[in-house]
């Protein structure tokens, strides 16, 4: 199964510690059974995150009209 983990409207305090610790404890449970793909902001603590656990992961610009026109 295919599952996309939308991170976009992270982008700071609470949301960002919460994402991070979610991002932790799917690294620990990765099933072969599933892929993730991640989108997230680019060049975010949950971007650089994504990358060091080796998810997939689409990036958008940190600008409203970017994150609009994904």
């Amino acid at each position: 199964m295919s599952i996309i983990l939308n991170f976009l409207p992270v982008s700071k305090g609470g949301g960002v510690q919460n994402a991070m610790s979610f991002l932790e404890q799917l690294y620990l449970d990765l099933s072969a059974e599933n892929s993730y793909i991640a989108i997230a902001r680019r060049d975010s603590a949950i971007h650089s995150k994504c990358l060091d656990i080796g998810l997939d992961v689409i990036t958008v610009k940190d600008t409203v009209l970017s994150r609009l026109l994904f």
